[in-house]
């Protein structure tokens, strides 16, 4: 190591010219960066390996001019950068770790070093390796390895910023160990991490210029899911904050944004060792993902159910709205408004156009949209959405301006495609939304309900089953729902229109847990605007607790669980304890 340590001195003194005034002598070298050779400050460092024979432990690289450019301009972007090389470990053993460091142009600067266990590189044989560059730290003009055996560095490039580990890594080769560490170098190999030195790789706060770091994981696929009412779960510590998560059959990736915990840059610990394959703190490109000049927000946050319902609200990047994208069904857009009445200004327009009785297929006026009764909750479809928006453009209506914002919102996301003459036509998706107005119990209500349409809309196979239990549903109890959803006023649903009929059976049936399914429509059974409408088949329901929706909200919930790991009561996969 002291050897090391006399030979790296040395290296710094002469490498302070390398890069400006190129004065002292460099050899070419066959290891690219960037599709571009770098500069080897040493003759054996230019085939970029060390060899049994070698006396010199240290491979030296310097950046040329065009690749401290690159490495800079991304160091200045919103996302950071880091240094990532692939390291091949030789024949032959050393007590020493393996190290790997930056050089800058002032030899002053004290760098960061990235040590791996000498067993841990043998064994592995071939790992890679990231290294961050501060926010706040100089622009290093090139870097150094080290080893006390045979070993070989064999690719080299420039990454945005990221910290963490990915066991099922590929760069181009075969897939291999990932280890990317933040700022302050650090230790290889390691399962438990502290994401503290994020903050000084991303940002603190969203703003124009930055917004929260998400962490990504995975683990390995599960067998053993358990049952919908004891399902298979992970425990998760992030910080002061706990989180209970879901297995699924189909989800074994899961995005935690930094945003939604108490403290953004914290240790994370997964309780019974769970196989992690991959766990990365990154961050999104602030310039798309940050407030529009217009006070909008189009790019959404990748996230769970679960996460969005306790969102801190001061952490939205905008005052008005947040928007998500359903991390399990990524073509379901979520919107969470600060209150109704924006809520309204977005979706009231809408929501008479596609779904109220006497009112489909036309467009209300401003003041209908102001005084109105509007729904608490929203789900509307591609196909609906692009009808609206070109019956307003043919009849020449003019739109508020948050409904040109939500037009926006919709291209963007590819919900919405530009078509010919000004129209749209539809894409792939859905939206649906809830309000941070409603109650809390309410808004649990609401957004399991309005997430089942998320997956009504976005599962041909899920609405098949679906309609086979819609279509064998008992008789009465199906009359007496028909006239529940047609009379109650806050509804008024068109119940001639099919899709709409089985898409609202079956999310009034999942929006409970089925225990609680019986109560919910015995309880309206009996009220008097129902009863004296329909009064057969409410006294029907009443009189037998509603067991024919108890049994097809089972139904419908063990389904469900079996596809997605959901639960009739709550689509969440990652739930936060209080």
């Amino acid at each position: 190591m002291k050897c090391m340590k006399k030979y790296l001195s040395v290296l710094l003194v002469v490498f302070s010219s390398v890069l400006v005034s190129c004065q002292s002598k460099v050899f070419s070298c066959t290891l690219l960066c960037q599709n571009e050779p770098l500069n080897a400050l040493t003759k054996e460092s230019q085939d970029a390996e060390i060899t049994g024979s070698s006396k010199d432990p240290l491979l030296q690289f310097g950046f040329t001019q065009a690749q401290f450019g690159s490495l800079k301009k991304m160091h200045d972007s919103f996302c950071g950068s880091a240094l990532e090389i692939v390291v091949e470990a030789g024949d032959g053993a050393s007590s020493n770790p393996f190290e790997m460091g930056f050089l800058y142009e002032n030899p002053s600067i004290q760098s960061p070093v990235v040590r791996v266990d000498s067993d841990y590189l043998r064994k592995n044989g071939k790992i890679a390796l990231s290294l961050c560059i501060g926010k706040n730290d100089v622009v290093p003009a090139g870097f150094y390895t080290a080893y006390g055996s045979s070993y070989k560095i064999t690719s080299c490039r420039f990454t945005d910023a990221k910290i963490g580990y990915d066991f099922d890594y590929s760069n181009g080769e075969n897939k291999i160990a990932l280890y990317a560490l933040g700022p302050s170098g650090g230790n290889v190999p390691y399962k438990k991490i502290d994401f503290a030195d994020g903050g000084n790789v991303f940002g603190e706060s969203n703003s124009q210029s930055s917004v929260f770091p998400y962490i990504e994981f995975e683990v390995l696929p599960s067998k053993n899911l358990g049952t919908s009412d004891y399902p298979a779960t992970l425990k998760v510590n992030y910080g002061k904050d706990s989180f209970t998560v879901k297995r699924s059959p189909v989800q074994n990736h899961y995005t935690l944004n930094c945003g939604a915990v108490t403290s953004p840059f914290a240790e994370m610990r997964f309780e019974d060792n769970p196989d992690v394959l991959k766990l990365m703190m990154r961050t999104y490109d602030a310039k798309t993902f940050s407030p529009r000049e217009d006070g909008s927000v189009v790019a959404p946050l990748v996230a769970d159910i679960g996460l969005v319902m306790d969102w801190p609200q001061e952490n939205w990047r905008i005052e008005d709205y947040e928007l998500y994208r359903w991390e399990i069904l990524p073509s379901v857009l979520i919107f969470d408004f600060a209150d109704y009445t924006i809520q309204n200004e977005f979706f009231t327009r809408i929501a008479y156009f596609v779904e109220k009785k006497g009112y489909k297929g036309t467009l209300v006026g401003d003041d209908f949209v102001r005084d109105a009764h509007g729904y608490n909750a929203h789900d509307y479809k591609a196909a609906d959405l692009a009808r609206f928006y070109n019956l307003a453009a043919d009849s020449g209506f003019k739109l508020n301006k948050r409904e040109y914002i939500l037009r926006n919102i919709l291209l963007y996301n590819g919900i919405l495609v530009n078509g010919s003459n000004g129209k749209v036509e539809a894409g792939e998706g859905s939206v649906i939304s809830i309000s941070r107005e409603s109650t809390a119990g309410l808004r649990k209500q609401l957004m399991a309900h309005e997430s089942w349409h998320g997956l009504y809309f976005s599962s041909e196979q899920f609405r098949d089953y679906v309609a086979e239990v819609y279509n064998r549903f008992e008789e009465s109890s199906m009359g007496f729902l028909r006239t529940y959803f047609s009379t109650y006023a806050s509804l008024q649903y068109d119940i001639n229109d099919e899709y709409l009929m089985k898409n609202e059976f079956m999310a009034y049936l999942l929006q409970q847990h089925y225990s609680k399914t019986g109560d919910y429509f015995t309880t309206r059974a009996n009220w008097n605007q129902i009863a004296k409408a329909n009064p057969s088949d409410s006294g029907h329901v009443s009189s037998s607790r509603a067991r024919a929706f108890t049994k097809a909200s089972m139904e419908l919930s063990e389904y469900v669980f079996n596809h997605w790991g959901f639960v009739a009561g709550s689509t969440a996969l990652v739930i936060k304890e209080r």
